[in-house]
């Protein structure tokens, strides 16, 4: 959970805590990630315009992510606890990247659980195939790929020193 990310100094103070992150260009996933903010907004709130759910949400998503990154390179003691998974590779294998992480924290993979993973990505591509695809874009929420890139710079300068996505 993106949240997760402001509480990483009381998480750290857990010394079993493991963080696991996906890492994705964040221009790819903040046209997604405004199109649930504004879905659940739609519920309970009155409609806001797109363009200041864009610019709240990029100021939120981008603190968040650059001060996380901040926190991580100022903590190299606690690198050993990070799994960091691109989130490409999630989607197109999630049963490797499962399994990699599993092998990465010297975990087992109970044989049950991972027939139930299995399982659940079967159901999920069936209903993907059924359901017509969730349209959004950046445009949408008065963004563009070139002002999202600015915001996170921080954090895409650390995932690509890292080579991590």
């Amino acid at each position: 959970m993106p949240f997760h990310l402001m509480e990483l100094e009381a998480l750290a103070n857990y010394p079993d805590a493991v963080f696991i992150q996906t890492h994705r260009e964040p221009a790819q996933f903040m046209g997604s990630w405004n199109s649930l903010v504004d879905r659940i907004r739609s519920v309970s709130l009155e409609p806001r315009p797109g363009h200041e759910t864009g610019a709240e949400q990029m100021d939120l998503m981008s603190g968040m992510l650059n001060e996380a990154m901040r926190f991580r390179a100022s903590r190299p003691e606690l690198e050993s606890r990070w799994v960091d998974v691109s989130y490409r590779d999630l989607v197109e294998n999630p049963t490797a990247v499962v399994n990699a992480i599993y092998e990465r924290l010297d975990w087992r993979l109970d044989p049950v659980a991972a027939a139930e993973i299995e399982s659940w990505l079967e159901r999920q591509a069936e209903q993907r195939r059924r359901e017509p695809p969730h349209r959004y874009s950046l445009e949408d929420f008065g963004l563009t790929v070139e002002r999202v890139a600015a915001a996170f710079s921080p954090y895409r300068e650390f995932v690509a020193k890292r080579k991590i996505a």
